[in-house]
């Protein structure tokens, strides 16, 4: 039996912009010009742009969904709640 934790729906987007600033700088740093700077591992920007990445595609699926099941743009109260809780689900920490 495997401890693999199942991958998440986010797993499998892109991350442009943390793969062209690696390519550029080389690292991510935090904090300000001139202080102690903290190196940060490339996976937490990465995970982070995943992250954002699904979320718009969450919402840009609730904004289908609205145009799409009516003439006055409401949409299904279960429907929304689970695609809420979807998008909730990808911004928790």
């Amino acid at each position: 039996m495997s401890d693999k934790k199942p991958k998440a729906a986010w797993d499998d987007e892109p991350t442009p912009r943390i793969d062209l600033e690696l390519r550029a700088n080389g690292s991510y740093v935090q904090g300000s010009p001139g202080k102690l700077e903290k190196f940060m591992p490339p996976e937490v920007p990465r995970d982070l742009e995943r992250k954002l990445r699904h979320a718009a595609r969450l919402l840009g699926t609730i904004r289908i969904d609205c145009v799409l099941d009516g003439p006055d743009g409401t949409l299904d109260p279960d429907l929304l709640e689970q695609r809420l809780g979807d998008l909730e689900e990808v911004l928790t920490p």
